[in-house]
């Protein structure tokens, strides 16, 4: 996106910076700033470019392809006077890492991080590092500028372990600079990573996106209209509403601060949704001045009325919650603070700022604490809907902040592994994630940038009886989107996960993969992409057989002379059975019994038990089919 400051001077966006790496072998876009309507003119190894500024001082230019390694100054200038050059500007291949924690997990906290970083020195392999950062609407800038930095031991340890391990092994494989860029968020849905356009085209999207464009406006006015959209929803929960009277059943909090420090019992290690509730008195004077609800920092989503008066909501520990007041929200007299707070991730809930910042803060910069707070623990376990201005759970505000500034930057391919935290609400995944590449693929101005993505690695517990589940359909959502598109691949990992922990620490192997997959699709290497993937399943004779492509060479089943983990279904979701399979070569051989079976499936849930590998000790993925005749 091109960006809008007017400059004195020539200069480049922050994305053309020392040592960056432009896209080989295609002609790549370069942009920036100077005065308004100044002709431009751009040099780099022998090439010349010529544009001018706009009416509001930006300016684009285009390159020639250049092979790789390539390198020396870029420079702009005006013609009147001025400009910028950077050095040691290389042709290479530039990837972009993005998705959520797994893919932000840096180098120094992966397995065996102290060999892998005695072997970061790569001048060769470049880093662009963005910080975590949200906007309601499109940036054309950063807030915080990157740079583009050297691999080196300093630079490599709090980077993306997943993108540098894939770099590292596509340079084994071609001999060419490559750039990354890292762009990720740990717990961060699909939706707040896509654009506002991409959203505006779903009816529920289109409301988000007008509710977030009033929220930019007027915050407080937005608050409004999403307390009552929240109440909406709750009262679909619920036939309760706290905001709206004294809490039921409520005891007094002993001391404002995390409830695990309460000194009770049931919530000693609570995670999960609380209701508080504090009353203060006003003067006429204090009711009709402006005002805004303080109430520090909250632990992890709350949602915040006054008087009955939605006000306020945000996500995340870190956040000072700070709400602005619409005018008539206070009274003369006894006046409600109602906050409803779920603790999603497990740590401390609740209130964690110190008592002395909670309170409601005057125009004329006077104060009124919140005391006397009481408590009501809800026993809905349902995670409540979030506004679209909030961070992880909300829509387009990462993506706004932290890829919008960046394109449309010329790449070679796209990395993501993202989806554990659409995991309680997958069933439309698949539609996402074919949104989310096509509209990056816009973006990009790259209809064909080739996008790989992490399928999900095994994390929680094993399947007992077979049953739906969520983690599953993130992993068939992913399989499937991949599957319809030519220019995808699929990096599957399910046996390098910890049913223990959702970040497991082995990315050496998962950027292997990934690396794998970027070799047989971006660079047309001979390898598989995938290993073992489905192709067919269908009735021959009274067997079901299901055939497996891009599997070198046969098929094995580990520590059973039987294929583990195939289930066949019936027409409703709860009609599953374990089902007696054997390999056979290249195909999976199901002998049913005498239910009805219209389905096959396989590694289904959270961390199946599956021991179908190929010769390349690569797991086939899971996946589930209808079955043909």
């Amino acid at each position: 996106m091109l960006g809008s400051p007017v400059s004195a001077e020539p200069n480049f966006d922050a994305m053309f910076q020392d040592y960056a790496v432009l896209q080989r072998d295609q002609t790549v876009a370069i942009w920036g700033t100077a005065d308004p309507e100044e002709e431009i003119t751009v040099q780099w190894q022998g090439s010349v470019a010529k544009t001018a500024a706009n009416a509001k001082g930006e300016w684009r230019a285009s390159l020639p392809a250049r092979s790789a390694g390539h390198r020396g100054e870029l420079i702009v200038q005006g013609k009147n006077g001025g400009g910028q050059t950077l050095k040691d500007v290389v042709a290479g291949d530039v990837f972009l890492c993005s998705g959520q924690s797994n893919m932000q997990m840096a180098v120094q906290h992966s397995q065996n991080s102290e060999n892998e970083l005695n072997d970061a020195d790569h001048a060769d392999i470049r880093l662009f590092q963005v910080n975590t950062s949200a906007a309601a609407v499109p940036q054309s800038e950063f807030k915080d500028r990157p740079v583009w930095k050297l691999a080196n031991r300093e630079s490599v340890a709090p980077f993306s372990a997943v993108c540098f391990q894939m770099a590292r092994e596509l340079r084994r494989h071609h001999n060419v600079p490559i750039g990354l860029i890292h762009s990720s968020w740990g717990g961060t849905v699909i939706d707040t990573w896509r654009s506002p356009s991409a959203l505006a085209k779903e009816p529920s999207g289109a409301e988000s996106m007008a509710l977030l464009k009033l929220y930019d406006a007027n915050p407080a006015a937005a608050n409004r209209q999403w307390g009552e959209r929240w109440a909406t929803w709750w009262k679909m929960q619920s036939a309760t509403s706290p905001w709206l009277s004294k809490l039921p059943d409520a005891k007094p909090v002993p001391i404002v601060t995390n409830w695990e420090k309460w000194g009770v019992d049931a919530l000693k290690n609570y995670d999960g949704q609380m209701w508080l509730q504090a009353e203060f008195t006003l003067n006429q004077a204090q009711a009709k001045q402006a005002a805004t609800l303080n109430l520090g920092k909250v632990d992890d989503l709350d949602q915040s009325w006054v008087n009955g008066v939605g006000v306020g909501t945000a996500f995340g520990f870190w956040i000072d919650r700070a709400y602005p007041l619409s005018t008539g929200v206070l009274k003369s007299g006894v006046n409600q603070v109602t906050v409803h707070i779920t603790d999603i991730w497990a740590r401390a809930g609740g209130l964690v700022s110190p008592a002395k910042d909670i309170g409601i803060r005057f125009a004329d910069g006077s104060f009124v604490a919140l005391n006397n707070w009481s408590y009501s623990i809800e026993k809905n376990s349902k995670i409540p809907i979030s506004a679209p201005w909030n961070t992880h759970f909300g829509t387009t505000t990462v993506g706004n902040a932290m890829i919008a500034p960046m394109m449309p930057y010329t790449l070679k391919g796209i990395a993501w592994y993202q989806g554990e935290s659409d995991a309680d609400s997958s069933m439309n995944y698949q539609q996402k994630l074919v949104s989310l590449m096509q509209d990056w693929r816009q973006g990009f101005e790259q209809p064909d940038l080739p996008f790989f993505v992490v399928q999900l690695a095994d994390f929680g517990p094993s399947t007992v009886t077979p049953s739906e589940n969520g983690w599953a359909n993130i992993r068939e959502a992913q399989r499937r989107a991949v599957t319809a598109d030519k220019n995808a691949g699929l990096v599957v990992i399910r046996d390098l996960g910890d049913r223990l922990d959702v970040h497991p620490t082995n990315k050496q192997w998962v950027g292997q993969r990934l690396a794998t997959a970027v070799r047989a699709i971006a660079y047309n290497d001979p390898v598989s992409p995938s290993g073992p993937e489905l192709e067919s399943a269908a009735w021959r004779g009274d067997n079901i057989v299901v055939g497996i492509k891009g599997a070198v060479g046969d098929l094995k089943s580990y520590s059973s002379n039987r294929a583990i983990g195939f289930e066949l279904c019936g027409a409703t979701p709860d009609d599953c059975y374990f089902a007696d399979a054997i390999i056979s070569g290249q195909t999976i051989v199901i002998q049913p019994t005498n239910r009805i079976a219209t389905r096959v499936r396989y590694c289904w849930g959270n961390s199946s038990i599956c021991n179908v590998f190929d010769s390349k000790d690569l797991p086939l993925g899971s996946f589930e089919v209808n079955i043909t005749r």
